[in-house]
């Protein structure tokens, strides 16, 4: 995935979060030096900017992991998204392998759909309210 765009130093950035995520624990400035193969002090570096931005913490043995920014950024994510768009086409694909008929309203395997407020003024989502049995 690379292309004359890119930024190197965004690019390594985002390998170290890739090997922190990929870990699941946090990891020692030397395993992510040894893992990613970049000099010691272009991970430092990497890591310190990452760290004032809160997408990388430190434990307090020195330890790096996954920072809490990121947790923030996916849930925005989540909320920007309409999980009925999302969902709809894999819903399909399971209506027509389980070879059921669609229903009259042409929703597959849902029974009704109906829209509700997500709490925010003017913002509604779709939501499946019963699946066939």
């Amino acid at each position: 995935m690379t292309d004359g765009n890119m930024i190197m130093s965004v690019a390594k950035a985002m390998e170290l979060l890739q090997l922190l995520n990929q870990t699941a624990k946090p990891m020692p400035l030397t395993e992510l030096v040894q893992k990613s193969g970049y000099p010691k002090s272009t991970v430092f570096g990497l890591l310190a900017t990452m760290r004032a931005y809160d997408v990388v913490t430190q434990t307090a043995d020195g330890k790096y992991a996954l920072g809490l920014r990121l947790f923030e950024f996916g849930r925005q994510v989540e909320r920007s998204w309409d999980i009925s768009l999302v969902a709809r086409p894999y819903m399909e694909l399971l209506t027509q392998r389980a070879g059921r008929p669609r229903d009259a309203g042409g929703h597959g395997l849902f029974r009704r759909i109906y829209r509700h407020g997500s709490g925010r003024k003017g913002k509604n989502q779709r939501r499946a309210s019963r699946l066939r049995g």
